[in-house]
């Protein structure tokens, strides 16, 4: 009660404003809202496809499930068992790179001193993703090249072979 701070030296006005302020940080200390935050300032950078393709993926397996949490209080476990769930279906590459999503998050959040740790770094090897598999070279490079050379089709494709 006002009676009780006064008593104890404290101001009420200034302890409902510090309250005030703390519930308006909570909001923007939720999962969601940094991630957005960060993705938007990656986008301004003129990474546009990068933000867009990691908004979506947490807008498709992250936001539904921790999005309106505060993200101090989001545990490795809670990204483990997306990441699990995603490994089940058959796309570790995808549970890899929520992860790496996430940690990026929460990389920021700590920079913004929203959040003490990065969770995901304790669970950077909880999956294990694929093997990258390269694409091979062209049996035979001279073969290839002397059909380019021979091609008699239309001028902008043949011009388009030499460059």
């Amino acid at each position: 009660s006002a009676k009780q701070l006064i008593a104890e030296g404290r101001s009420p006005v200034t302890v409902r404003q510090a309250e005030k302020l703390e519930v308006i940080e909570q909001g923007l200390s939720t999962f969601e809202a940094v991630a957005r935050e960060f993705y938007e300032k990656v986008r301004l950078q003129g990474k546009e496809t990068t933000a867009f393709q990691s908004i979506r993926l947490l807008e498709l397996y992250g936001f539904p499930k921790f999005g309106p949490l505060p993200l101090a209080s989001i545990k490795p476990i809670v990204i483990l068992n997306i990441m699990k769930q995603l490994e089940a279906r058959g796309i570790a590459n995808t549970a890899s790179r929520f992860r790496h999503v996430c940690g990026q998050v929460f990389r920021y959040g700590v920079a913004t001193l929203r959040c003490d740790i990065d969770p995901t770094a304790s669970i950077k090897r909880a999956i294990v993703a694929p093997p990258v598999k390269h694409h091979q070279a062209a049996e035979d490079p001279p073969a290839l090249w002397r059909k380019i050379l021979t091609y008699r089709g239309t001028g902008t494709t043949r011009i388009a072979l030499h460059c």
